[in-house]
């Protein structure tokens, strides 16, 4: 299922998370990024959150993981559906996720009390490094990511707050054994993954500003010149992505409502 055909169902969900992960931002057990306790991975994990079990020493190790499609999706106010287009995932997936999914991926389960994982890159280090948290069915290795970021400023207006939330589904299928990049693995990473970024507040002002700002720097409200070159930065990073894609233009930023790519691991 693409995610122009998905929109909904993810959307939907989303939506549900907003009121638990922007409101209740004491909660820690869906967030996206935080950092892997303990030694460098894949050792850690066990029965409770420490030492080593049996699913541990079952799932944990390395995946291959290929990126086969990567879609972008904008929805905005002129139009009820999506604006989505499909692009090659070759060095155009986005660095949050790309710089977590590698090939091959790093699995490790963290708790088998509470059959809590995480994905993270083959360069990892857990001093620094976000990675994905995951539920694992270790009765057949499925997957599911609920995960956020902490909320933040869009752009200079505190009035106006974003949150991105990650989203996905899959499964580790172990066997067929190799090596990748000299990293031994054990299996594939079967993922489809989506990240929504939304808005809460009043967020009109900010995106006409930052519209404006896009075009052109003198138009950012900064104090000096580095200060708008500063701030069109901020701007090209927030919606560069989805503008270089072709899902969004520029002059169509003060309506956009909500913001969305997919890439699928399968």
């Amino acid at each position: 299922m693409s995610l122009r055909e998905g929109w909904s169902e993810i959307m939907n969900r989303t939506v549900a998370m907003v009121f638990v992960c922007l409101v209740l931002l004491s909660s820690s057990a869906c967030r996206f990024g935080s950092r892997v306790e303990g030694g460098e991975p894949p050792s850690g994990g066990g029965s409770g959150g420490g030492g080593t079990g049996a699913q541990t020493e079952k799932w944990s190790g390395y995946y291959e993981a290929e990126a086969r499609t990567l879609e972008f999706c904008v929805l905005h106010e002129k139009d009820p559906d999506p604006s989505c287009i499909e692009i090659s995932p070759s060095e155009n997936i986005p660095s949050m996720i790309s710089s977590i999914i590698t090939n091959p991926s790093g699995f490790l389960v963290l708790d088998e009390s509470k059959s809590l994982g995480a994905i993270f890159s083959n360069t990892f280090d857990p001093q620094v490094d976000p990675y994905i948290p995951t539920t694992i069915n270790f009765g057949n290795g499925a997957l599911n990511v609920d995960a956020y970021t902490d909320p933040s400023t869009v752009f200079v207006d505190p009035a106006c707050v974003y949150g991105r939330f990650v989203k996905g589904d899959g499964n580790l299928a172990q066997g067929g054994s190799g090596t990748i990049n000299g990293i031994k693995t054990r299996g594939v990473l079967n993922l489809d993954l989506s990240v929504v970024t939304l808005t809460e507040g009043d967020c009109k002002p900010t995106l006409e500003l930052m519209a404006a700002c896009y075009q052109n720097e003198n138009d950012c409200g900064g104090s000096s010149i580095d200060d708008n070159l500063r701030l069109q930065r901020r701007v090209q990073l927030y919606f560069g992505e989805y503008i270089n894609s072709g899902a969004l233009d520029p002059a169509d930023i003060p309506g956009v409502q909500g913001m969305a790519y997919g890439v699928s691991y399968r």
